[in-house]
């Protein structure tokens, strides 16, 4: 799937979801327990962006995407990083994405 039918796909489906934010949740789909900092060397932007991203899936969340938690934060060995990994709903909903 090209980036261009992605984006067809988030605005078709008015999932209020930006690619970034679902490129987010698909590296944490395909490495569970990863951490912020490398999803964000892996795609090349900055930690802070990953945390922001998070933030809005997690419980932390804001007003309008209340209720999708589809992603969890668990510590890490060093206590300073957090591993990242979807929850049950966060699963489903890219399961039911297709992607």
């Amino acid at each position: 799937m090209s980036l261009l039918d992605i984006t067809r796909t988030l605005t078709d489906l008015d999932l209020d979801m930006t690619v970034l934010q679902l490129r987010v949740l698909l590296e944490i789909e395909a490495s569970p327990g990863i951490t912020g900092k490398a999803i964000a060397d892996r795609i090349g932007t900055s930690p802070a962006t990953i945390t922001r991203t998070v933030d809005i899936w997690s419980k932390v969340g804001h007003k309008k995407k209340a209720g999708r938690r589809l992603v969890r934060r668990t510590l890490a060995a060093d206590n300073r990083e957090k591993n990242l990994e979807l929850t049950s709903k966060g699963k489903k909903f890219l399961r039911d994405l297709g992607l």
